[in-house]
C-alpha cells in the first residue's frame, strides 16, 4: 500500500492552483474494489467529500478514472470532485495554469487524444527518439510539450511504444494491487462474462484508409456498404464479407452519396474528391460528369462533406456541400452553383433535415469554437443562415429531432462541455427559441441519433466520458449508463419484433452494445478480432436483424444481431 501511495503521489507534477481533468485507457489494473480502498487508505491523500465513487468497470482491461487534481506540495494531492478512479495516472504530466484539458491515451496504437478547454501548453515525459504527430516540442527540462488551442486534438506518438513505456511506473503500481477489499463500491455497467447478442459474421482488411462508406441496395437483396478509400478505390463490401472493386477514382474520394438523376429507381451516385471535384457516376460506376468547385479559386480545398437533397423543389437530387474548413457551397441537378457562403471558423458538424415539414431542407453547422448555426436552402440556393447563440465548447454533434404529434423537428446541438440544446422555430413569424437544455455528464458528446420516422421521439446521446443516455421530446433524460469506452458512433435499430427502439453503440474499445433506454446494456461484441485500430463508423439498416457493418481505419467487420 505504501509503494502505491508514494507512486500515486508522484504521479502528477501540476503547476500552482491548477485543475487537471483526465480519463487514461485501456489500463489492466486490480479490481475496482482495491484501487478504490488504495486511494482512500493511502497517506498524503486528501479526498474533497470524503468519499470516491467508483462507478463503473467494464472489462478486465479497461475502467476510467475521471477527476479534477491539484498539486499543493510535492507530497500531497487533493482529488477534487472525482467521480471515476483508475491506476493509469501518468508518471508526469505538466499543463500550464488555468488549462482545462481531458486526456484518452490508448496505450497499444500511441494515439493521445485531447479536448483543451481552453488554450493550453501540455507536456509528457517522453524519451528523447519519440516524435509524435503533431510534432512535440522540447523544453529545458528535456519534456516534450505540444501548444493546443481550444478543441478536439489527436497526437500520434511514434514509436507507440514510448507511449507505453512513460506510463510503465504507474501502470506497474496499478497491476501490483492486492485484490478485493470489504465495503468498496459495487460494480456496474455491461457485463463481465462472455459476449452475446451478436454473431460475427466475416471481416475486411485494406491496406489503405477508408475515407467514408455509405449502405447501397445489391441486387434487390439486403443492402451492401459501399467503401471509399485514400488510394482512390471503391470496394462494395456485401453482408457475407466478399468485397468487390467498383472502380478507382484519383486522389480518392471523401465523401459518397447516392442520387437519382434520371427518376428510374436505380441510384446514380456523387463522389466528392480531395481535390474539390464532385464526379457524378452512373448505377454502374462510370463516371458522367464532374465540377470543379475550385476553378477560378487560388486554392486547392478539398471536399469534406457532402449530401444530397431536393433544395429546388423540382424532385431532382441538389447537393450541398463543405469545401474545405468553413465553406458551403450549394449545387442544383444541373451541375450550377447556386449558392455560396464562408463561416468565420471551422466547420466540425453538418447535419442536414427538415424542421417544418414543408420539403424545404436545413442543414446544421456546428463551429470548432462553439458556433451554432442553420443555414435554411430553397429554390435558388441559399434562403438565409440564422445564427444561434454560441455553445459553451466546441460543437460535437447535431440532429434534427421529430417532435411527437406536432409534424415538425427540433434541431439538437451537443457541445464539449456535456451540454445539448434543442432549438425549434424558425417559420415566417417564428424566429428560433430554445425549448430545452440537458446537461450529458462533464464530458465532450461524440455523437448523436434520433430514433426510426416509425417510433420517433427519442434521441440517443454518446460521450467521450463512454456515457450512453436517451432524451425524449421534452428534454427529460434517462438514466446514464457507462459503456466504459469512448464513444464512437450511434445508430437506431429495432428489437426482435420491431415493435421498440433499440440502438447500436460503438465505442473505441471495439465494443459494439445493444443499449435500450429502460434496462442495462447486456448484448455486445467485442470486435478485437477483426479490427486493429479503434472504430469510427457505423453502418445499419433500421430492420430487425439486418447486417450492421463496423468501419475502422483500415478495416471493416460485418455482424448480425441474434436476440434470445
Amino acid at each position: 500500500m505504501a509503494e502505491w501511495s508514494a507512486r500515486w503521489s508522484s504521479a502528477i507534477a501540476i503547476g500552482e492552483s491548477l485543475y487537471f481533468r483526465a480519463v487514461f485507457a485501456p489500463v489492466r489494473a486490480g479490481s475496482p474494489a482495491a484501487i478504490r480502498a488504495a486511494g482512500l487508505a493511502a497517506p498524503g491523500i486528501r479526498l474533497a467529500g470524503g468519499e470516491m465513487a467508483l462507478l463503473d468497470s467494464i472489462s478486465e482491461e479497461t475502467f476510467a478514472y475521471r477527476g479534477e487534481a491539484a498539486l499543493f506540495s510535492k507530497d500531497e494531492v487533493l482529488l477534487a470532485g472525482a467521480e471515476r478512479l483508475e491506476a493509469g495516472l501518468p508518471r508526469r504530466i505538466v499543463c500550464d495554469a488555468d488549462a482545462a484539458v481531458d486526456w484518452v491515451f490508448d496505450l497499444e496504437s500511441g494515439i493521445i487524444r485531447t479536448t483543451a478547454r481552453s488554450a493550453a501548453r501540455a507536456r509528457i515525459a517522453l524519451a528523447e527518439e519519440a516524435t509524435s504527430d503533431p510534432p512535440f516540442e522540447r523544453d529545458g527540462e528535456g519534456l516534450a510539450f505540444v501548444r493546443l488551442p481550444a478543441g478536439f486534438h489527436t497526437l500520434q506518438i511514434n514509436p507507440p511504444s514510448a507511449l507505453k513505456a512513460a506510463l510503465a511506473p504507474a501502470l506497474e503500481a496499478a497491476r501490483g494491487l492486492p485484490e478485493g477489499t470489504p465495503g468498496a463500491a459495487q460494480e456496474s455497467g455491461p457485463p463481465r462474462s462472455a459476449q452475446q447478442g451478436f454473431r460475427a459474421v466475416a471481416a475486411y482488411d485494406s491496406d489503405s484508409p477508408i475515407l467514408d462508406a455509405w449502405l447501397a441496395a445489391s441486387d434487390g437483396a439486403e443492402a451492401a456498404l459501399l467503401l471509399c478509400l485514400d488510394d482512390g478505390r471503391l470496394i462494395s463490401l456485401l453482408p457475407t464479407g466478399e468485397a468487390r472493386e467498383a472502380g478507382r477514382f484519383e486522389p480518392g474520394a471523401a465523401r459518397i452519396r447516392p442520387l437519382d438523376l434520371d427518376l428510374d429507381g436505380r441510384p446514380e451516385w456523387a463522389l466528392g474528391m480531395r481535390d474539390g471535384f464532385i464526379r457524378a457516376l452512373n448505377a454502374d460506376f462510370e463516371e458522367i460528369g464532374a465540377i470543379d468547385l475550385n476553378a477560378g479559386k487560388n486554392d486547392h480545398a478539398a471536399i469534406r462533406e457532402l449530401e444530397a437533397m431536393d433544395f429546388e423543389g423540382d424532385g431532382l437530387p441538389d447537393l450541398a456541400i463543405l469545401l474545405g474548413a468553413q465553406r458551403l457551397v450549394l449545387v442544383d441537378s444541373l451541375g450550377r452553383i447556386v449558392g455560396e457562403r464562408i463561416f468565420p471558423e471551422p466547420i466540425q458538424v453538418f447535419a442536414p433535415g427538415d424542421l417544418e415539414s414543408d420539403g424545404r431542407p436545413e442543414i446544421a453547422l456546428g463551429g470548432a469554437q462553439g458556433m451554432r448555426a442553420i443555414a435554411r436552402l430553397d429554390i435558388g440556393g441559399l434562403r438565409e443562415v440564422v445564427e444561434l447563440p454560441r455553445a459553451a465548447g466546441a460543437v460535437g454533434a447535431a440532429a434534427f429531432f421529430p417532435l411527437v404529434g406536432t409534424g415538425r423537428s427540433a434541431v439538437v446541438f451537443a457541445d464539449f462541455s456535456g451540454q445539448i440544446s434543442a432549438f425549434e422555430g424558425g417559420g415566417a413569424n417564428d424566429p428560433f427559441a430554445q425549448i430545452w437544455a440537458v446537461q450529458a455528464g462533464q464530458g465532450p458528446i461524440r455523437c448523436l441519433a434520433a430514433a426510426p420516422v416509425s417510433a420517433p421521439g427519442l434521441l440517443a446521446v454518446g460521450s467521450e466520458d463512454g456515457l450512453f443516455a436517451v432524451i425524449d421530446s421534452s428534454g427529460t433524460m434517462s438514466k446514464p449508463q457507462l459503456l466504459g469506452s469512448p464513444l464512437a458512433a450511434l445508430a437506431a435499430s429495432s428489437d426482435a419484433a420491431g415493435s421498440a427502439t433499440e440502438w447500436l453503440a460503438l465505442c473505441e474499445n471495439k465494443r459494439l452494445y445493444a443499449a435500450r433506454s429502460d434496462r442495462p446494456a447486456r448484448d455486445w461484441i467485442d470486435l478485437s478480432p477483426a479490427m486493429d485500430t479503434p472504430p469510427r463508423r457505423l453502418c445499419a439498416q433500421e430492420s430487425s436483424g439486418a447486417a450492421v457493418f463496423v468501419i475502422g481505419e483500415k478495416s471493416a467487420a460485418v455482424v448480425r444481431r441474434e436476440f434470445r
